[in-house]
């Protein structure tokens, strides 16, 4: 209830560093079940819709980060080589270090508009891509066992964030294709 509480002040507007402040006092960290627990209650009680609880999610992510006690549990099982936890945390890395690199190919691009500049980022971004099969493995794999033991609105607002990203990639692209270093500058860096 008093996570719940915190989170509707962030969307009632008040300032997130603040928010922030009240958490750490009143909290020394909490479980990922216990986020999920708030996200549910937030959709089923409060009657927030997905979107609201989404438009918020990296807010809310600000705000318990280095305080979720469980989310970085590992077990002997998950280390196992092709355990889907294991596949997807280093999916995760190679997605961020991919991130780092695009972000630094795109910034020569900007400096230097050449074709070979151009073509250096749209390669690594038909790498990024590959997130979606990240993403629909995880949706279609760890969703359905969340959603069966009774954890619906974590699936439901990851989802929407998914389909998110996926369209900030495709339009990244649109932008790189046509040359449109403006949409770059303005919406993406």
């Amino acid at each position: 209830e008093e996570l719940k509480k915190l989170i509707l002040r962030l969307h009632a507007g008040e300032s997130e560093d603040v928010v922030k402040e009240d958490f750490r006092k009143h909290f020394g960290g909490v479980s990922s079940y216990e986020i999920a627990q708030m996200e549910k209650s937030l959709m089923q009680d409060e009657g927030l819709e997905i979107e609201q609880v989404q438009l918020l999610c990296s807010v809310h992510a600000n705000i318990f980060k280095g305080s979720i006690d469980e989310v970085h549990t590992v077990n002997r099982e998950h280390e196992k080589v092709g355990h889907p936890v294991r596949v997807m945390r280093e999916e995760n890395y190679a997605l961020k270090n991919l991130l780092e690199s695009l972000n630094n190919n795109v910034r020569v691009y900007l400096e230097d508009e050449s074709e070979k500049y151009r073509m250096n980022v749209l390669t690594q971004m038909n790498l990024l891509w590959d997130i979606d099969k990240h993403y629909t493995r995880k949706e279609n794999t760890f969703f359905p066992l969340m959603e069966k033991n009774g954890l619906t609105a974590p699936p439901k607002v990851m989802w929407a964030v998914d389909d998110d990203i996926r369209l900030l990639i495709k339009n990244f692209k649109l932008a790189i294709e046509n040359k449109d270093t403006e949409d770059l500058l303005t919406n993406y860096l």
